[in-house]
């Protein structure tokens, strides 16, 4: 073996060596690293936005008070609906839309709650502008309160 193969050789053993340690000292990095890159493929997402606790930095909020749970009146959802003159098929919508939970909420019951993909009703998952929604329509409802003023 030539001298400059022996010194190649030893320059990858070396980088694949230090590669290897950096990675082991910063391993919570680089798993959200690969978490950030991978979060929406296909074959990942449903479980990287059911543990998104796991990955990335967060804090738990502690639970005020005693919960009001919704009174339930189970209505199955209709098979089809009508949007922009199309009558279109409830089930491939949600097929469609890779939709993992449902949950509709009528005269303060719960009418249809079912999860999909594999999801349960205890998962816990991010809820990005869903939560920003219901949070803007919480405070409308207290400006129309009056309790706060414009």
């Amino acid at each position: 073996m030539s001298t400059l193969s022996k010194y190649i050789k030893g320059t990858v053993l070396a980088i694949v060596t230090i590669t290897v340690i950096v990675v082991a000292l910063n391993w919570q990095s680089a798993n959200r690293l690969y978490s950030v890159i991978s979060l929406f493929d296909e074959a990942l997402i449903v479980n990287n936005f059911s543990h998104m606790k796991d990955v990335f930095f967060n804090k738990k909020i502690v639970a005020q008070g005693q919960p009001s749970p919704f009174a339930t009146n189970p209505t199955p959802l209709p098979s089809s609906f009508n949007y922009r003159n199309n009558t279109t098929s409830t089930e491939s919508f949600l097929t469609r839309r890779a939709t993992t939970a449902l949950l509709v909420l009528k005269d303060n019951k719960i009418t249809f709650e079912q999860y999909y993909l594999g999801t349960q009703s205890d998962d816990q998952r991010i809820s990005w502008s869903m939560a920003k929604s219901f949070v803007s329509i919480l405070f409308g409802m207290q400006v129309d309160a009056g309790n706060i003023y414009r």
